[in-house]
């Protein structure tokens, strides 16, 4: 028997686009089209790095998209996009037990960034 799962309604894209422009970098599924998820974190104004966008596969042609017209990074860790997709809302701060996962993609992403270090 096959079980239908119906993707979420995203009539508005905006959504979408706020979430990966709010976002620092965005980190896919290792053949980036299962799941796509963003976090922004500035040390100056936030206690932690916060979920800005989580996509489903309906939704990952638009967001890919997004993320290349706007110049994101997207990054391919499919257990990282798991971990977040599974255990986090968007909007939602990521928790002291997750700090070490986070910290390796941003150090990452932050040495892809500024090559003078």
């Amino acid at each position: 028997m096959f079980l239908e799962t119906k993707c979420p309604d995203f009539s508005d894209t905006r959504k979408i686009i706020e979430g990966v422009r709010n976002s620092d970098f965005l980190v896919s599924d290792d053949k980036c089209v299962h799941r796509l998820v963003g976090l922004k974190y500035d040390s100056q104004t936030m206690p932690e790095p916060v979920v800005t966008v989580i996509c489903v596969r309906c939704q990952m042609s638009f967001a890919k998209r997004a993320a290349f017209s706007m110049g994101k990074r997207v990054y391919n860790d499919s257990a990282f996009s798991a971990m977040i997709f599974r255990n986090y809302r968007v909007g939602q701060a990521i928790m002291e037990r997750d700090y070490t996962a986070v910290s390796k993609v941003y150090v990452d992403y932050l040495l892809s960034v500024d090559k003078t270090w």
